[in-house]
């Protein structure tokens, strides 16, 4: 009997993609937006985050490795704990990365507000298509069909009073 079981659940191993996703486009916009500086003096380091602060200003390879030791750990805990606790954990790291690649494309490459609203609709469309799975088209097809026994489901047991 193996120590950790992974998910076998399709929505938590479609949000996994989409939080690796938004860990990466947040630590993108953290990379691109520092100072010229910083390619020589990592000490130049801009980052409110004061654990991602603490390995940038120890240079490059140091957050690179801090970055994929988070993100494998992130992905790896949200595949082995419960359902209900791996959606907790992917929505807040999805809406924890998506406040700071925002707060990177609003208050540093100045693109306003704008651009938060229009990340969140992208981010919340895409979230959606792998949180809610549509219906297949034969299983819609039979909830059409003028066979009786398909229509049950969707008929009341009771007649109204």
């Amino acid at each position: 009997m193996p120590f950790f079981r992974f998910t076998t659940d399709k929505i938590i191993k479609r949000l996994r993609w989409l939080m690796v996703f938004t860990i990466l486009f947040d630590k993108f916009n953290t990379l691109v937006g520092q100072p010229s500086r910083y390619w020589h003096h990592p000490e130049a380091v801009r980052e409110g985050n004061h654990l991602v602060h603490y390995f940038m200003s120890r240079g490059l390879p140091a957050y690179i490795i801090f970055s994929l030791v988070y993100m494998s750990l992130a992905f790896f805990i949200v595949s082995i704990i419960p359902r209900r606790l791996a959606i907790i954990g992917l929505v807040a790291t999805i809406l924890s990365h998506f406040f700071g690649a925002c707060t990177w494309m609003c208050y540093y490459w100045h693109f306003g507000p704008c651009i938060v609203a229009i990340y969140g609709i992208i981010l919340g469309v895409v979230f959606v298509q792998m949180a809610i799975p549509t219906p297949d088209k034969m299983s819609t097809h039979n909830l059409s069909s003028n066979d009786p026994a398909a229509n049950t489901a969707l008929k009341p047991t009771a007649t109204p009073p």
